[in-house]
């Protein structure tokens, strides 16, 4: 799991239970912005992985919030519903890609959710923390 949260960044993560936003390992919404969280490395150095953990601080937080901006916009260009490759299925009897379903309103709606955390982080002063496991 991946959560989503409000805090300050040192050595380690320090939390916050303000608003938050989790992140399934096999989650359709994780996958579909994964190339936009890849893009953003490229600026940050920060990159928000399943396993990882990633502190977005300072300036990286609008740089956070112009790629959801971005997502957001492809999102909205998407059919209802469709599916997104979520891993790969190494044996058993069908190897290789594995597919679900995804649901533009549900993505909208998480992606304006983790829009609300960047945005009160911006105005609190506080980071937004992405924490895997």
């Amino acid at each position: 799991m991946l959560d989503v949260v409000l805090g300050k960044s040192t050595l380690g993560f320090s939390r916050s239970d303000k608003p938050r936003a989790s992140f399934e390992d096999e989650d359709p919404r994780y996958w579909f912005l994964y190339p936009f969280f890849e893009s953003i490395y490229d600026r940050t150095q920060q990159m928000v992985d399943l396993y990882g953990h990633a502190a977005f601080k300072g300036r990286s937080r609008e740089v956070l919030r112009e790629m959801l901006e971005q997502a957001r916009a492809i999102a909205l260009s998407q059919p209802e519903r469709w599916f997104i490759c979520t891993g790969r299925r190494s044996n058993g009897p069908s190897p290789g890609p594995v597919f679900q379903h995804i649901v533009r309103k549900d993505l909208l709606e998480f992606i304006g959710q983790l829009l609300s955390i960047v945005a009160l982080a911006i105005e609190s002063g506080s980071d937004v923390l992405f924490e895997g496991d």
